[in-house]
């Protein structure tokens, strides 16, 4: 993956990760769009299971638009085919980073692995809140994985990550709790944990991944909006035991996490 799309990968990641974790303000009215630019830092290992973490920092886009349908805002990037109070059908965004993954050493000779973009329906109930964007709730997510290499975008697998998150906001801080678990198809999980025959080597045998759970995830985010300045936080950790590829050649581990922040000038 060349600098720039290195660069273009990172901050579509910051995009969705920055707006997920903040919520709603309560301070109406809200600007149909909204442009900025910041910049934001990110610790990250190479896959789940590596134990070879990486730094990053790149340019953040702050885009937010809040149309009847297609809205890009601070639940992240989505459309609403459906919503209410209590119940909400969403087409949602994900996406991850792994633009280094070509210098692992668990993964000398074989093909890097890029970043993906997570496209898929999502239903969100409301638990214990007066609305979707405080107290509990649960959301169901079934999303297509597509990675965005040097070459034409290429569908590897299906992840279901049904979560349970608590929102509430102390002063002028948005906080978000998130913990769930992940579910992966064969092809997912081949393409991170697989190797072939051709790939084999005397520490690196050869390894067939079979799709089911895909390990724990859990992630504390916060964040705050000024007139002119949005900034946040997050860390997240996960927790392979169990998970259906532990057995692989290419985890080296069974837990981990990530953090990072970013601040964004509005502009408009």
């Amino acid at each position: 993956m060349t600098g720039r799309q290195r660069h273009w990968a990172l901050s579509l990641l910051w995009l969705y990760a920055s707006m997920a974790a903040a919520v709603a303000p309560s301070n109406p009215p809200e600007k149909r769009l909204e442009v900025g630019l910041g910049v934001g830092a990110l610790v990250t290992p190479d896959y789940r299971g590596s134990k070879t973490y990486r730094n990053y920092v790149a340019p953040v886009p702050y885009v937010i638009y809040r149309g009847k349908i297609l809205r890009s805002d601070r639940e992240g990037v989505r459309s609403d085919l459906f919503r209410s109070d209590q119940l909400e059908f969403t087409l949602s965004l994900a996406a991850s980073i792994q633009p280094d993954s070509d210098k692992n050493e668990r993964r000398v000779d074989m093909p890097g692995l890029d970043s993906t973009l997570e496209l898929g329906p999502a239903l969100n109930i409301n638990v214990t809140g007066d609305t979707l964007r405080e107290k509990w709730m649960l959301t169901l997510p079934v999303r297509a994985v597509i990675t965005l290499g040097q070459g034409s975008p290429e569908h590897i697998g299906w992840l279901a990550e049904p979560q349970l998150s608590y929102r509430f906001r102390r002063g002028s801080w948005n906080w978000t709790f998130r913990m769930g678990p992940s579910f992966a198809s064969n092809d997912y999980h081949e393409y991170y944990y697989g190797v072939e025959s051709s790939h084999v080597r005397p520490d690196r045998p050869r390894y067939d991944a079979r799709g089911g759970y895909s390990g724990l995830n859990t992630q504390l985010a916060v964040s705050r909006r000024t007139d002119k300045l949005w900034y946040g936080f997050f860390v997240r950790y996960y927790n392979l035991n169990g998970a259906h590829f532990m057995d692989s050649p290419l985890v080296e581990v069974d837990q981990g996490g990530s953090g990072g922040f970013a601040i964004t000038w509005i502009l408009y």
